[in-house]
């Protein structure tokens, strides 16, 4: 039944439908071009992950920064597809004009897989990589919402993982991104796994040592691939740490050096599994944090220099104009009715439990911080930096609408 529902909604929706449809977004041109770190590691090519430790060059062409623009572990999937399939964009004579494209932004949303005039400006093999990499896009964004419904589904209701299904399938931001050949639904796609693995660790209160060390281990790899993924998923880091202060005693004897012991084994393991998958990090780890961090926050006020921002409380109103948006204006209708239902009931139940909500205050202590993370980083307005604060928003909206009681 579960599945039968999953399919109608996936479906309803018009997720299968061809992404052709979709105009080029340029970032899918730099993750097509920097899938080539596949070929350098598969070839031995280790030379290209060299890099000068004294020149902090801020040319996105230059192959020093193309090395620490974004973690390489979306490009080794693009990379292999395209391999397998023997298309090789990054060998386009149209690559250093397509960067320069990139960089300009001004034709980003312009053009169709299906133009003649895009095959002309980026390439045949990029417009091929794209085709091909869309789909694989969409192959990781359907299964993380599949292995999200069936986690709701289990852990809640069937009735609560539909409402969010509905939300998150009908909304044109999660549709968009989670159909481009870009690393969100990659990334998404293992934060999910890694989140289930902790919420297993956190709450499953009858683990057997064994059960409990193969979690470690899968959340450990789940996560180090996540953020070999896309930056914000080392927020997965902070949940770990604080999810293991707050929820280690739920139901049980805690024994905090047994704890601590397997928390510095995650680490371990998470740290390995990382590096191993960043070369440029293997000569000099510390200095290749420094740089890969110090990057993406230059980028960062680069954004904020050339975009500005907007304000707490207009982040919030276009947060929620973006989680309500639809591609029908009924639909549209209903999912604001939603929103505003689960506003007013958890305003109702948070009044009438106030004594009662420890374990609220648990949850807001991890979440709060996140969500000022996603605000400080998504109010330059970029849709696609809002993809987790509409995910949460829609999964707390149906948790609310589907309970009776606040505490779980």
């Amino acid at each position: 039944m579960r599945y039968l529902i999953f399919i109608c909604i996936v479906l309803a929706s018009g997720w299968l439908k061809s992404s052709n449809s979709i105009p080029i977004d340029l970032d899918e041109i730099a993750w097509i071009h920097d899938a080539q770190v596949y070929q350098w590691r598969v070839t031995n090519n280790w030379e290209h992950f060299n890099w000068n430790q004294k020149k902090k060059s801020m040319d996105w062409t230059s192959e020093d920064f193309r090395l620490f623009d974004q973690p390489h572990f979306a490009k080794y999937i693009y990379g292999f597809a395209l391999s397998t399939a023997n298309i090789v964009p990054w060998q386009n004579t149209n690559r250093e004009n397509n960067f320069r494209l990139f960089i300009a932004q001004k034709v980003s949303g312009h053009y169709l897989l299906t133009n003649d005039a895009s095959s002309e400006i980026f390439g045949h093999a990029t417009i091929e990589s794209i085709k091909l990499c869309r789909w694989i896009s969409l192959f990781f964004g359907l299964t993380t919402l599949l292995i999200l419904f069936l986690f709701l589904t289990y852990k809640f209701s069937l009735l609560m993982s539909s409402i969010t299904l509905f939300l998150l399938t009908t909304n044109p931001t999660i549709f968009y991104n989670l159909h481009l050949a870009t690393s969100d639904s990659i990334s998404l796609f293992f934060i999910v796994i890694s989140l289930i693995l902790f919420y297993l660790l956190f709450f499953e209160n009858h683990l057997t040592n064994k059960a409990g060390f193969i979690l470690l281990f899968l959340s450990a790899v789940s996560s180090a691939f996540a953020v070999s993924t896309k930056t914000n998923s080392w927020l997965l880091i902070y949940v770990l740490l604080l999810g293991q202060l707050l929820f280690c005693d739920r139901g049980r004897l805690v024994n905090w050096k047994e704890t601590v012991t397997k928390t510095c084994l995650w680490f371990f393991l998470f740290v390995g599994t990382y590096i191993y998958l960043q070369p440029e990090l293997w000569t000099s780890p510390t200095a290749g944090f420094v740089r890969f961090f110090s990057q993406r926050l230059a980028q960062q006020n680069q954004f904020v220099h050339s975009f500005g921002t907007v304000g707490f409380f207009e982040y919030h109103k276009w947060l929620v104009e973006l989680s309500a948006q639809s591609n029908h204006v009924v639909i549209t209708i209903i999912k604001v009715t939603v929103l505003l239902i689960a506003l007013i009931k958890f305003i109702k139940i948070f009044l009438t439990n106030f004594s009662k909500t420890n374990f609220l205050i648990k949850q807001l202590i991890i979440v709060t911080p996140i969500w000022l993370f996603f605000f400080f980083s998504a109010r330059i307005g970029f849709d696609r930096y809002a993809i987790w604060p509409i995910i949460i928003l829609a999964i707390f909206s149906s948790w609310i609408l589907t309970r009776k009681k606040l505490l779980i």
